[in-house]
């Protein structure tokens, strides 16, 4: 995976997500789970204040996105959230995100 193709598909799509633009944001995520990405964010994008990404780790065609995410939710001021991106045809894909 290259790794400027990388970097911009992941500050792109965390920019969406601080921006509240959920369809720009899941256009980042493999098609078979964006119905699953689409509620998942729906559920918190609201909540985000800012959002930013921190740290890439590239592994051939695989990579690991970390982001940080300021919110207004009290309980979880500021959230950890690492991804992993695939290479595709269509460009890095995010594959799947977790709170770390």
């Amino acid at each position: 995976m290259e790794e400027q193709a990388l970097r911009l598909a992941a500050y792109a799509h965390i920019r969406a997500i601080a921006a509240h633009d959920l369809e720009s944001a899941i256009a980042f995520v493999v098609i078979d789970e964006r119905e699953q990405a689409r509620a998942n964010l729906a559920a918190a994008v609201n909540t985000v204040i800012d959002a930013e990404m921190d740290d890439v780790d590239v592994h051939g065609d695989d990579a690991v996105v970390r982001f940080r995410v300021r919110t207004s939710d009290p309980e979880s001021p500021e959230v950890w959230l690492e991804t992993i991106w695939r290479d595709s045809r269509e460009g890095p894909q995010l594959q799947v995100g977790y709170r770390i």
